[in-house]
Protein backbone atom coordinates (compact mmCIF):
# COMPACT_ATOMS: atom_id res chain seq x y z
CA UNK A 1 0.00 0.00 0.00
CA UNK A 2 0.98 4.05 -0.10
CA UNK A 3 1.20 6.04 3.01
CA UNK A 4 2.47 9.18 4.46
CA UNK A 5 6.07 9.01 5.51
CA UNK A 6 6.81 9.83 8.92
CA UNK A 7 9.66 10.58 11.28
CA UNK A 8 9.85 10.52 15.59
CA UNK A 9 12.79 11.84 16.78
CA UNK A 10 13.98 10.77 20.17
CA UNK A 11 12.76 13.83 22.24
CA UNK A 12 9.00 13.60 20.80
CA UNK A 13 7.92 15.56 18.04
CA UNK A 14 7.30 14.28 14.60
CA UNK A 15 7.38 15.08 11.22
CA UNK A 16 4.84 14.42 8.65
CA UNK A 17 6.12 14.33 4.60
CA UNK A 18 3.83 15.46 2.22
CA UNK A 19 5.37 12.77 0.20
CA UNK A 20 4.02 9.15 0.01
CA UNK A 21 5.86 5.67 0.01
CA UNK A 22 4.73 2.66 -1.80
CA UNK A 23 5.17 -0.92 -0.30
CA UNK A 24 5.44 -3.26 -3.44
CA UNK A 25 3.83 -6.90 -3.56
CA UNK A 26 7.34 -9.13 -2.17
CA UNK A 27 9.53 -10.44 -5.27
CA UNK A 28 8.67 -14.04 -6.02
CA UNK A 29 10.99 -16.80 -7.39
CA UNK A 30 9.24 -18.98 -9.58
CA UNK A 31 11.93 -21.29 -11.41
CA UNK A 32 15.93 -21.94 -11.88
CA UNK A 33 17.15 -23.47 -14.45
CA UNK A 34 19.33 -25.48 -14.10
CA UNK A 35 18.42 -26.33 -10.66
CA UNK A 36 22.47 -27.80 -10.64
CA UNK A 37 25.17 -26.77 -12.43
CA UNK A 38 29.07 -25.68 -11.28
CA UNK A 39 31.48 -23.09 -12.25
CA UNK A 40 30.54 -21.25 -15.48
CA UNK A 41 26.92 -22.51 -15.94
CA UNK A 42 24.26 -19.86 -16.97
CA UNK A 43 21.47 -19.97 -14.85
CA UNK A 44 17.89 -18.21 -15.45
CA UNK A 45 15.93 -17.05 -12.38
CA UNK A 46 12.03 -16.32 -13.29
CA UNK A 47 9.72 -14.85 -11.24
CA UNK A 48 8.23 -11.54 -10.39
CA UNK A 49 8.85 -8.58 -8.55
CA UNK A 50 12.75 -9.87 -8.89
CA UNK A 51 14.13 -6.54 -8.40
CA UNK A 52 12.10 -5.13 -5.83
CA UNK A 53 11.74 -1.53 -7.60
CA UNK A 54 15.01 -1.43 -8.21
CA UNK A 55 16.84 -0.66 -11.86
CA UNK A 56 19.04 -3.56 -11.99
CA UNK A 57 20.71 -6.95 -9.20
CA UNK A 58 23.67 -5.57 -7.91
CA UNK A 59 24.41 -9.09 -6.38
CA UNK A 60 22.77 -12.55 -6.97
CA UNK A 61 24.46 -15.44 -4.27
CA UNK A 62 22.80 -19.25 -5.44
CA UNK A 63 23.27 -21.59 -2.55
CA UNK A 64 25.45 -19.08 -0.79
CA UNK A 65 27.76 -18.23 -3.41
CA UNK A 66 28.41 -15.14 -5.30
CA UNK A 67 27.29 -15.64 -9.35
CA UNK A 68 30.82 -15.03 -11.14
CA UNK A 69 28.78 -12.14 -12.96
CA UNK A 70 25.20 -11.05 -13.60
CA UNK A 71 24.31 -11.14 -17.62
CA UNK A 72 21.24 -9.35 -17.57
CA UNK A 73 18.37 -8.48 -14.73
CA UNK A 74 14.84 -7.07 -14.63
CA UNK A 75 11.61 -7.47 -12.85
CA UNK A 76 11.03 -10.96 -14.18
CA UNK A 77 14.05 -12.66 -15.37
CA UNK A 78 17.82 -12.56 -14.00
CA UNK A 79 20.50 -14.08 -15.90
CA UNK A 80 23.78 -15.40 -14.53
CA UNK A 81 27.15 -17.14 -14.77
CA UNK A 82 27.76 -19.80 -11.51
CA UNK A 83 30.58 -19.66 -9.40
CA UNK A 84 32.68 -21.72 -8.05
CA UNK A 85 31.61 -24.10 -5.32
CA UNK A 86 32.92 -27.47 -3.80
CA UNK A 87 30.11 -28.13 -1.68
CA UNK A 88 26.88 -29.62 -3.15
CA UNK A 89 23.97 -28.85 -0.82
CA UNK A 90 21.11 -27.41 -1.81
CA UNK A 91 20.68 -23.81 -1.21
CA UNK A 92 18.60 -20.59 -1.68
CA UNK A 93 18.79 -18.01 -4.28
CA UNK A 94 19.62 -14.56 -2.87
CA UNK A 95 18.94 -11.76 -5.15
CA UNK A 96 19.80 -7.38 -3.88
CA UNK A 97 18.86 -5.00 -6.16
CA UNK A 98 20.83 -1.71 -6.36
CA UNK A 99 17.83 -0.35 -4.07
CA UNK A 100 19.20 -3.09 -1.52
CA UNK A 101 16.00 -4.78 -1.58
CA UNK A 102 16.37 -8.72 -1.33
CA UNK A 103 14.59 -11.22 -2.81
CA UNK A 104 14.93 -15.11 -1.64
CA UNK A 105 13.75 -17.97 -2.75
CA UNK A 106 13.14 -21.35 -1.01
CA UNK A 107 16.03 -23.69 -1.65
CA UNK A 108 16.24 -23.84 -5.70
CA UNK A 109 19.75 -24.45 -6.65
CA UNK A 110 22.85 -27.16 -5.96
CA UNK A 111 26.45 -27.37 -6.92
CA UNK A 112 27.28 -30.73 -8.60
CA UNK A 113 30.87 -32.10 -8.17
CA UNK A 114 33.54 -29.57 -10.29
CA UNK A 115 35.03 -30.58 -13.34
CA UNK A 116 37.95 -32.28 -13.50
CA UNK A 117 41.45 -32.14 -16.40
CA UNK A 118 43.36 -35.42 -14.87
CA UNK A 119 45.56 -35.34 -17.69
CA UNK A 120 46.20 -34.03 -20.71
CA UNK A 121 48.20 -36.01 -23.74
CA UNK A 122 50.61 -34.80 -24.72
CA UNK A 123 51.17 -31.65 -22.77
CA UNK A 124 53.33 -30.05 -25.56
CA UNK A 125 52.93 -29.80 -29.62
CA UNK A 126 51.97 -27.13 -31.73
CA UNK A 127 49.35 -26.82 -34.52
CA UNK A 128 47.94 -30.48 -36.09
CA UNK A 129 49.06 -31.96 -32.98
CA UNK A 130 46.32 -34.52 -31.57
CA UNK A 131 45.81 -33.78 -28.02
CA UNK A 132 44.01 -36.04 -25.35
CA UNK A 133 42.21 -34.52 -22.21
CA UNK A 134 41.22 -37.31 -19.33
CA UNK A 135 38.80 -36.50 -16.33
CA UNK A 136 35.52 -36.70 -15.00
CA UNK A 137 32.56 -34.36 -15.68
CA UNK A 138 34.40 -32.73 -18.83
CA UNK A 139 30.67 -31.75 -19.93
CA UNK A 140 30.04 -29.30 -16.56
CA UNK A 141 26.37 -31.38 -15.59
CA UNK A 142 25.78 -30.59 -19.31
CA UNK A 143 25.52 -32.62 -22.90
CA UNK A 144 28.10 -31.63 -25.30
CA UNK A 145 31.02 -28.96 -25.59
CA UNK A 146 30.95 -25.87 -27.57
CA UNK A 147 34.37 -24.76 -27.04
CA UNK A 148 37.99 -26.34 -26.22
CA UNK A 149 40.99 -23.89 -25.91
CA UNK A 150 44.83 -24.46 -25.61
CA UNK A 151 46.24 -21.62 -23.81
CA UNK A 152 44.37 -19.51 -24.77
CA UNK A 153 44.13 -20.99 -29.06
CA UNK A 154 40.86 -22.13 -29.69
CA UNK A 155 41.05 -26.31 -30.29
CA UNK A 156 39.13 -28.62 -33.11
CA UNK A 157 37.04 -31.11 -31.31
CA UNK A 158 37.92 -34.31 -32.85
CA UNK A 159 35.55 -36.52 -30.40
CA UNK A 160 33.80 -35.54 -26.40
CA UNK A 161 32.29 -37.62 -23.98
CA UNK A 162 32.45 -36.43 -19.96
CA UNK A 163 35.39 -38.46 -19.33
CA UNK A 164 37.86 -37.84 -22.79
CA UNK A 165 37.84 -35.36 -25.26
CA UNK A 166 40.36 -35.32 -28.23
CA UNK A 167 40.96 -32.05 -30.12
CA UNK A 168 43.68 -31.00 -32.86
CA UNK A 169 45.72 -28.02 -31.60
CA UNK A 170 45.56 -25.02 -34.16
CA UNK A 171 49.04 -22.90 -34.92
CA UNK A 172 50.08 -20.61 -32.84
CA UNK A 173 53.52 -19.08 -31.34
CA UNK A 174 55.26 -20.60 -28.28
CA UNK A 175 53.40 -20.29 -24.96
CA UNK A 176 52.16 -21.85 -22.33
CA UNK A 177 48.53 -21.51 -20.60
CA UNK A 178 45.69 -23.46 -19.23
CA UNK A 179 43.26 -26.11 -20.99
CA UNK A 180 39.98 -24.79 -21.45
CA UNK A 181 36.41 -27.01 -21.29
CA UNK A 182 33.23 -25.23 -22.20
CA UNK A 183 29.76 -26.83 -21.87
CA UNK A 184 26.41 -25.85 -23.39
CA UNK A 185 25.56 -24.91 -20.52
CA UNK A 186 28.01 -22.68 -19.70
CA UNK A 187 29.95 -25.02 -17.37
CA UNK A 188 33.67 -24.88 -17.54
CA UNK A 189 36.43 -27.40 -16.64
CA UNK A 190 40.05 -25.93 -16.76
CA UNK A 191 43.46 -27.76 -16.39
CA UNK A 192 45.79 -24.93 -14.98
CA UNK A 193 48.90 -24.71 -17.21
CA UNK A 194 48.18 -27.62 -19.04
CA UNK A 195 49.57 -27.31 -22.27
CA UNK A 196 52.35 -25.91 -23.72
CA UNK A 197 52.68 -24.43 -27.47
CA UNK A 198 56.39 -25.00 -28.79
CA UNK A 199 58.26 -23.19 -31.37
CA UNK A 200 56.27 -24.50 -34.96
CA UNK A 201 58.53 -27.09 -37.02
CA UNK A 202 60.69 -26.07 -39.43
CA UNK A 203 62.74 -27.48 -42.45
CA UNK A 204 65.83 -25.38 -43.27
CA UNK A 205 67.61 -27.60 -46.08
CA UNK A 206 66.88 -31.19 -48.01
CA UNK A 207 69.71 -33.11 -48.98
CA UNK A 208 70.34 -34.04 -51.88
CA UNK A 209 67.55 -31.23 -53.42
CA UNK A 210 66.60 -33.93 -56.51
CA UNK A 211 66.83 -38.08 -56.64
CA UNK A 212 65.18 -40.79 -58.26
CA UNK A 213 63.33 -44.05 -56.21
CA UNK A 214 66.03 -45.15 -53.69
CA UNK A 215 67.79 -41.82 -52.87
CA UNK A 216 68.21 -41.81 -49.26
CA UNK A 217 67.42 -37.96 -48.46
CA UNK A 218 68.24 -35.85 -45.42
CA UNK A 219 65.89 -33.41 -44.07
CA UNK A 220 67.58 -30.90 -41.15
CA UNK A 221 65.47 -28.32 -38.91
CA UNK A 222 63.86 -28.15 -35.83
CA UNK A 223 61.18 -29.26 -33.63
CA UNK A 224 60.93 -31.59 -37.13
CA UNK A 225 58.64 -34.56 -35.01
CA UNK A 226 56.30 -31.64 -33.33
Amino acid sequence: GTGSIVLQSNTGPSITSRLTFEYLAPGNVSLVTPATGTFGTIVSIVGTGLLGGGQNASSVTLANVEAQSIISSNETLIVVAAGASSATTLGQVVITANTAAVVTSEPAFAYASEPVVDAVSPPYGHGGTLVTINGTNLFANGTSLVEVSLAGVSASIVSSSPTQVVVVANQSVAMTGNVLLVANTGGKAVGINAWEYRAPGNIIAVSPASGQGGTEVIIFGSSLRG
